[in-house]
């Protein structure tokens, strides 16, 4: 008998990709966010991509 949660499967590879989808939202709505503070603080748009793995152009419109 296998174990079953809600998201996974303990005998298989299935991961809840709502969750994951959701999780990467949250990552990239703090990287903008942290990419606005820093943009406010004068700090070079080519460290914040580096750093926030936003690209330039999505620093730029912020």
């Amino acid at each position: 008998m296998k174990a079953k949660m809600k998201g996974f499967s303990l005998g298989g590879s299935r991961v809840n990709e709502e969750g994951l989808r959701e999780g990467e939202k949250k990552v990239r709505e703090k990287a903008i966010e942290i990419a606005k503070a820093l943009k406010e603080k004068k700090i070079s748009i080519t460290i914040i991509a580096e750093t926030s793995g936003l690209s330039i152009e999505e620093i730029k419109e912020l």
